[in-house]
């Protein structure tokens, strides 16, 4: 038998925080789908939230923190969406063949040189596009200001959860999408993009980017 602990255990909290509003959505993943848990939404002042970066970090934490409390989620991990418009990306190009821990090394040291109108620590993560020829590949980097990522990650633990993955809004939607439309194909593009922005689901596939703290 499984304890009713053990089954909360088992669920997961997906946060976005924009600058309307910060939505909570708690879920439990299984074996080829998703349920949802629990749902709860709340409007933030104008101003809160600009350009993805928080502003009035009293007012969010206090919105997040009642959001938490409302949905009894404390202590349940969390997948954070940050907004798009603070992150930067780049394509690069590295030499094909790179072990994963030479290619993330090779990114760090000419990271000031992808970005270098940013100040500061940077988080960042990349992934592999495709191989280019002779023997190249190319590569997106993106990158976040650790400032901010941090102002997202600390209100989160100061709310009670605890922080398991950050994510960047637009590309977890499109992954969102993608397994939807994987798993339930019958379903129209247009229906799951508006199902998907109404509940929240985008953050059911918050999976992709663990970025990492670096600094320039």
């Amino acid at each position: 038998m499984i304890s009713f602990l053990r089954l909360k255990l088992l669920s997961q909290v997906g946060l976005d925080m924009n600058a309307e509003e910060i939505r909570l959505l708690q879920f439990k993943p299984g074996r080829e789908s998703f349920m949802v848990e629990n749902f709860a939404i709340a409007s933030l002042p104008l101003g809160a939230i600009v350009d993805g970066k928080i502003k009035q970090f009293d007012v969010v934490l206090a919105v997040t923190q009642r959001l938490v409390k409302q949905t009894t989620t404390q202590g349940l991990k969390a997948n954070l969406a940050i907004s798009a418009s603070c992150v930067k990306s780049k394509r690069v190009r590295l030499p094909a063949g790179l072990s994963h821990a030479a290619r993330e090394a090779a990114i760090h040291q000419h990271l000031a040189q992808y970005f270098p109108e940013s100040e500061g620590a940077l988080c960042f993560d990349f992934a592999r596009l495709h191989l280019l020829p002779p023997d190249q590949e190319e590569v997106l980097v993106v990158a976040v200001a650790v400032e901010q990522l941090n102002a997202y990650v600390m209100i989160a633990s100061l709310s009670g959860l605890k922080v398991a993955v950050v994510d960047v809004d637009f590309y977890a939607e499109k992954r969102a999408l993608a397994w939807q439309e994987m798993k339930r194909p019958h379903l129209k593009p247009e229906l799951n993009v508006a199902t998907f922005r109404e509940q929240g689901s985008r953050l059911l596939v918050c999976s992709g980017l663990a970025m990492r703290s670096v600094s320039q």
